[in-house]
This record gives structure tokens, C-alpha cells and sequence, in this order.
């Protein structure tokens, strides 16, 4: 790779993974205000394979924290410090809502025409209702993904459904700084019976957790994690940012269409002198509605279900044609969304973000001055 890349990655900011970020946001709010509009029982999936989307977030999270990690050599207890103020404000705030929204959203389904996603979350948010306080005790701590359905039922999906993978994704960021030690080179031989062992035990709990637990995504994050070993290498083959997802296929097959999207991204991402499939690429990654949608994609994420059941309610009380009816649903929810993420994006996750910083600087600083002292 070359000098220009390099310093790509030194910067830790890739602008297609940014607008990569964007697009797989809006698809997840597309699929899920189809699974929900009982026009969708026609559509081949009415879903859209909902479920690839947050597979590519998961690649690309292995990829970005992994980068973090080694451009700024933090403390474990500043990088939790960071990560808890990236992830937990915005949050709060949507669960806050959505347990506000709690009937209104059952009433939504029940008087909605029955689309393929309207038994389940009528069930899960009857599962929330009857054991409220231990789910929201669970999503408080964003532990919801830890917890066996023996003990609660369901407890990954039901408050905030779509905050299962933001619960995975904290797991990820409590254990990231332990593997990037254990994979670090020096003494690496040494380190890496550590990383299997620890890999092995996660693992071993995949039959007694759920789908909000990281030991059923460790392939994906190691995909991403690879991605980003490979593209540190000197060498300028542009075949190596391709490598591991491509070697990945045959073995995560369930996996096909996030590996082969992200195949694609870190091949016109990570290489500076591209060829014309590449450059067609990074336009589409680079544009403004994806840059802009990338840098407030965790809000997307985060509240979308909100405006879905809002967009639900208005569109029930009108009598359209299916096709229009889509198509106001989709623009409906996802220009509501876009807005309030917007909102949320500059008056919470920015500012708190910048608190996180502060705080975890002014501790550094009152450590040293106490070591000083002392």
C-alpha cells in the first residue's frame, strides 16, 4: 500500500466506509417499514434480507475499532470511557421513547392490516410488558444480548429490537483491547494460545445465548479485523483488501451477500490508484447523501423503529393502493428518521462524545499529577 493510504489509515477516517455505513443505515429502515405494511406478504422477501446490512456493520466495526486501537494506543479505560459515551447517550434517549411507546405501538400493530412482521413484534412487546422492569433493567446496562431465554425470554429484541446488535457491539468493545494485545507482534506466539482459548470460550456459549450474544458474530468481526491487518501491509497488490472476505465465503456462506458487499467496499476503499469499477464505487460511497448518512447512521439505526409505528399509524388511516402505500411508507419513515437523527446526531452524540473525551483526559491528567505528586 502506499504512502497516500497509509496515511489514509493513520487519519483513521475512510470516507466509502463512512458513505458504506450511510447506505446500510436507510437499508435497515426500508426493510423494516416493509416488514411491517401488509403489502409486503407479495415482495419475494419482505424483509429485504434484513439481516445483511447489520452483518456488514459488524465487518466494518471489527475493521474501524481495530484501526482505533492501533492509530491511538489508548488505555483500556480510556477506550471504554470513549466507547460508552459513543454508544450509550443516543441510546438511552430511544429506549426512553420506546418504552413510552409501548401501547401506542400494540395498538399500531392491532389495528394495522397484518403484514409478515406483525405477530412477533405484537408478541415481543407483550414479552417487554410483563417482566418491564427486568428488560429495561437489561437494555439500562445494554446487557439485553447476555441474557439466556431461560431467564428471560427474548430479552435481546424486545424494548429497542433493533439495539440486539448495539448490545453485540458493546460485548465487542469490552473485549476488543484484550484480543488487539493477544494479536499485537510481539511475543505474539506466545499471546495467541490466550486468543484461542478466549475464542473458544465464547463460542462455547453459543447454544445457551441468543442472537444478541458476540460469540454467534465472531467470524464477521475477524473478517473485518483481517481486512485491517492485511491493509496495513507494505505491499501495493490491490488483491489483499479483497482476501479475507473472499476466503471467508466458502465456510460463512449464511453470509454471502454481507461478504460480498464488503468485498467490494474495502476494494475500491482501500486502494488509491483505482481502476474504473473502483472509481464508479467510490463515487457512489463518496457522494454527499452517503457521506451525510454515514456521519448519522448510529442515530438512524438507533431510532428508526420509533417512526416507523408512527408512519404505521398515519398510512392506516388512509386508503391508498398498495404501491402507493409503499412508497409513502418508506419516504414517510425514513425522511421522519433522517430528521430526528439529524437532531439527536449534533444535540447528543456530538456533545457527548466531546464530554467522554474530556472526562477521560482530565482522569489522565489527575493521574499524572498524582504520580507526580507522589
Amino acid at each position: 500500500m502506499n504512502t497516500k493510504n497509509n496515511e489514509t489509515l493513520k487519519k483513521g477516517f475512510i470516507s466509502e466506509f463512512e458513505g458504506l455505513r450511510g447506505i446500510m443505515a436507510i437499508w435497515v429502515v426500508v426493510g423494516h417499514m416493509l416488514s411491517g405494511l401488509a403489502t409486503s406478504h407479495y415482495l419475494p422477501s419482505p424483509n429485504l434480507w434484513n439481516t445483511v446490512p447489520v452483518q456488514v456493520f459488524i465487518i466494518l466495526s471489527g475493521f474501524v475499532i481495530f484501526s482505533l486501537l492501533d492509530r491511538e494506543h489508548q488505555s483500556y479505560r480510556t477506550f471504554i470511557i470513549h466507547r460508552a459515551f459513543r454508544l450509550f447517550p443516543a441510546y438511552l434517549l430511544a429506549l426512553a421513547i420506546s418504552v413510552l411507546m409501548l401501547p401506542f405501538a400494540r395498538e399500531v400493530l392491532f389495528t394495522s392490516p397484518i403484514a409478515p412482521m406483525t405477530a412477533a413484534r405484537i408478541s415481543l412487546i407483550d414479552t417487554a410488558t410483563n417482566n418491564l422492569i427486568e428488560h429495561l433493567s437489561a437494555h439500562l446496562l445494554l446487557i439485553q444480548g447476555l441474557i439466556p431465554d431461560s431467564v428471560l425470554t427474548n430479552s435481546a429484541y424486545t424494548l429497542v429490537g433493533q439495539a440486539w446488535s448495539v448490545s453485540v457491539e458493546w460485548q465487542f468493545y469490552i473485549l476488543a483491547p484484550i484480543a488487539y494485545l493477544l494479536l499485537k507482534p510481539r511475543q505474539r506466539m506466545y499471546k495467541l494460545p490466550a486468543l484461542a482459548v478466549l475464542i473458544a470460550l465464547l463460542a462455547s456459549f453459543n447454544n445457551k445465548l441468543g442472537g444478541g450474544y458476540i460469540g454467534q458474530y465472531l467470524s464477521l468481526f475477524a473478517v473485518g479485523i483481517a481486512t485491517f491487518g492485511l491493509s496495513k501491509s507494505s505491499t501495493k497488490s490491490k488483491i489483499l483488501s479483497i482476501l479475507p472476505p473472499l476466503c471467508a465465503l466458502p465456510f460463512m456462506q449464511e453470509y454471502t451477500a454481507a461478504l460480498l458487499i464488503w468485498t467490494a467496499a474495502s476494494y475500491c476503499a482501500l486502494n488509491v490508484k483505482k481502476n474504473t469499477t473502483q472509481n464508479i464505487l467510490s463515487r457512489i460511497l463518496n457522494s454527499k447523501p452517503a457521506s451525510y448518512l454515514g456521519k448519522i447512521s448510529y442515530s438512524i439505526y438507533i431510532n428508526h423503529m420509533i417512526f416507523v409505528f408512527l408512519t404505521l399509524s398515519i398510512i392506516s388511516k388512509l386508503s391508498m393502493g398498495s404501491s402507493s402505500t409503499i412508497f409513502l411508507a418508506i419516504g414517510l419513515s425514513t425522511a421522519l428518521t433522517i430528521v430526528f437523527s439529524h437532531a439527536t446526531y449534533s444535540y447528543i452524540e456530538k456533545p457527548m462524545m466531546r464530554v467522554g473525551k474530556a472526562l477521560s483526559t482530565r482522569k489522565l491528567h489527575s493521574s499524572a499529577a498524582t504520580q507526580e505528586n507522589g
